[in-house]
């Protein structure tokens, strides 16, 4: 049977996402014992020394190397990043960074609490940002973060849920079709389970809601029937910024998954 905290959470904290949202997911996760890792992508500039000791963070470079915020006005890149949120004086073993380019000598022990945010989530901006999103430039991002999956956690299944391929409203912006279409060729070399836990009955995306029920169907049905379930050490990664609209709605499923998964 899995350990629990090999159920991984990553937080998407984005530019609509309030400072206080991410202190209490996060102080959650902390108190429930869960994992004390999250993943942060945009949002990174209002963190604070205190807040970065308390769990572990990783930050990783995607679509060739290119880090995107709406709320900083130009593109950033990783040296960037360092430079705004200070970074250089706390990295140590509670906040591991990895850059891409040096990620032989990054240092991968964070006592098995690792997550990412999802190759299905790239920072489509602009249109102008169309040329990063090749299938070539896809698979070489999987097969970087499957390398640290497979150092941290010796698995080579991982369970993700999130939003569907191209990222959410890809049917709405037409410089996301290709996008789109890219990372459903991608999808076809994966042995994952995937599953868009966002439901919603209008092309407003934001206006939907999380499909718990669809999850732990999901669960049911597609991991627990897993000949290798047993065999293998497996990671569930949840996209969790479903969840910022409702902590609640977190709690309810990790209780659930707690039940079916006899913890």
């Amino acid at each position: 049977m899995i350990k629990f905290d090999d159920i991984i959470f990553t937080l998407d904290d984005g530019p609509n996402v309030l400072k206080e949202s991410i202190y209490e997911i996060s102080s959650f996760f902390k108190n429930e014992g869960i994992i004390n890792f999250i993943f942060f992508w945009n949002g990174y500039h209002f963190f604070k020394k205190s807040f970065l000791k308390s769990i572990n963070v990783i930050f990783h470079k995607t679509a060739s190397s290119i880090v995107y915020s709406e709320k900083v006005p130009h593109i950033l890149t990783w040296r960037d990043v360092i430079e705004e949120v200070e970074l250089k004086n706390f990295l140590n073993q509670d906040v591991l960074s990895i850059v891409r380019n040096d990620f032989e000598n990054a240092k991968i022990s964070i006592n098995n609490n690792i997550g990412y945010h999802g190759i299905f989530h790239p920072p489509i901006a602009s249109p102008s940002h169309q040329q990063f999103f090749s299938v070539d430039t896809l698979l070489e991002d999987i097969n970087f973060f499957e390398k640290i999956l497979e150092n941290v956690f010796e698995t080579n299944v991982r369970i993700k849920f999130g939003r569907p391929p191209g990222g959410a409203g890809f049917d709405l912006y037409p410089e996301r079709k290709k996008n789109y279409k890219n990372m459903l060729e991608v999808q076809k070399y994966r042995n994952d389970f995937s599953w868009n836990l966002w439901k919603s009955s209008s092309k407003d995306w934001s206006k939907g809601y999380v499909d718990i029920d669809g999850i732990i169907n999901k669960i049911k049905k597609d991991i627990c029937r897993n000949p290798d379930w047993e065999s293998k050490k497996h990671n569930i990664l949840f996209h969790s910024c479903y969840f910022k609209r409702d902590i609640k709605q977190i709690k309810e499923l990790i209780s659930t998954l707690r039940d079916l998964l006899n913890y």
